[in-house]
């Protein structure tokens, strides 16, 4: 038998909804209003999202606002986590609205995969290195989350 009344589980998924598309529309909002940052066999630079310019680079595939985005949602989430919300319960609506809601909207992995196979097509080492790229950036901005978690434990 079902012990959980039908209100609770319809805040939690309320919750979830409007963080996901609040960070949703944040990500469309920063990546739609800004251009690109690339690196390029020239240096550093700026591309515009255009499908007819022609490809120089794997690296002009590869969209630094995700990295940036994600670092951002590691760092944010792990300080959450172990910060203002450890001592509530996982499916608290509040902890859900910003963690699964609010930053997992925000972070995009299919984005990023996309980019990746992408350079893939182009430059598979790229690909590899854009991948270690993010993969460390994530974890750094995780690292700093836990480093301002603890921090403020104190």
């Amino acid at each position: 038998m079902n012990t959980r009344r039908p209100g609770p589980l319809l805040h939690r998924l309320c919750a979830v909804a409007l963080g996901g598309l609040m960070g949703g529309l944040l990500r469309y909002i920063v990546t739609v209003t800004t251009r690109s940052p690339v690196v390029n066999v020239h240096g550093f630079g700026w591309v515009a999202q255009t499908p007819l310019q022609p490809i120089q680079s794997a690296w002009t595939l590869f969209d630094l606002r995700l990295l940036v985005i994600n670092s951002l949602g590691a760092l944010l989430a792990t300080w959450l986590l172990l910060g203002p919300l450890a001592q509530r319960p996982a499916d608290e609506p509040w902890r859900l609205f910003w963690t699964t809601g609010v930053l997992g909207g925000l972070t995009t992995y299919s984005s990023l995969m996309l980019d990746l196979g992408r350079m893939w097509q182009i430059e598979p080492s790229t690909a590899i290195l854009g991948a270690l790229v993010s993969l460390g950036l994530g974890a750094t901005g995780a690292a700093v989350g836990w480093l301002l978690a603890r921090h403020g434990s104190r």
